[in-house]
């Protein structure tokens, strides 16, 4: 097993991981990465075979996994929502196994209950501020089959899928020309650990390579959504009491074939 990958098995325990932003960010070097949201130098994507790999290390980070859907989670579990990352013109199959294969399964071998965030439900590729709203309503939608609500969930969150969970803890609202922006987190967050795969937190040189919508636009270094999303809370934590695993590689370039 190479070191890298060793020291995510190691490090990807049940320990909290005090001061600070609490984010542990793991880095895994040599990796060759090519996905859209990866840029040259940065902190940004693994491919989708060590992001499932990623998953078998990060399993001791998360609660305690057949793929339900939100109204048919079974009673008394904290399940694992997983999010999907950029689709281009969300025009591809977005569903869960094109994304994360049999994650589900492997969870569901520890007795992990899986729910799925597809952003490609919400219609019309909206700005990753309205995926944040609209991930919030997901949240407050899920149910036990008894019907009553659930009360804290895990999250599994791959690319720009990270950053549509941080729109929802930090309650970013769509900019308006002339106005500053505003945050409205919510009062009780239902998110209790969460586990970033390639998130772009500081954003991409390559996304405008992959589509220019207001999605990718908000994914470009130095965007204006970004320098809110990671200042609103004046350089202090944004992720409240949510226990956070940052899980990246940075070893292709995101161009051409050069790996």
């Amino acid at each position: 097993m190479p070191d890298s990958i060793a020291m995510v098995a190691t490090k990807a325990s049940c320990n909290s991981y005090p001061g600070g932003l609490r984010k542990l960010q793991i880095i895994w070097r040599g990796l060759s990465c090519r996905t859209p949201e990866q840029g040259p130098g940065s902190i940004a994507s693994i491919n989708m075979a060590d992001m499932r790999l990623a998953i078998l290390f990060a399993i001791p980070c998360l609660a305690g996994a057949q793929l339900v859907g939100p109204t048919a989670v079974p009673n008394g579990t904290i399940p694992v929502v997983f999010l999907d990352g950029y689709q281009l013109g969300c025009i591809g199959d977005s569903g869960f196994k094109s994304n994360f294969a049999e994650a589900d399964q492997v969870l569901q071998a520890s007795n992990l209950v899986t729910v799925y965030f597809d952003n490609c439900s919400v219609p019309d590729s909206p700005s990753i501020e309205t995926l944040g709203s609209a991930f919030g309503r997901f949240l407050a939608s899920l149910r036990y089959v008894n019907g009553t609500s659930v009360p804290q969930v895990d999250v599994v969150a791959h690319s720009m899928g990270g950053l549509i969970v941080r729109a929802y803890l930090s309650g970013i609202e769509n900019l308006v020309s002339g106005v500053p922006r505003t945050f409205s987190p919510p009062a009780t967050p239902v998110i209790r650990k969460a586990v970033f795969l390639a998130t772009p937190h500081f954003g991409t040189a390559v996304a405008s390579y992959f589509g220019i919508d207001s999605q990718t636009k908000e994914m470009e270094l130095g965007s204006q959504f970004l320098f809110d999303l990671n200042t609103w809370n004046q350089g202090t934590d944004d992720l409240g009491t949510v226990d956070p695993l940052a899980i990246a590689g940075n070893g292709g370039t995101g161009g051409g074939n050069t790996p």
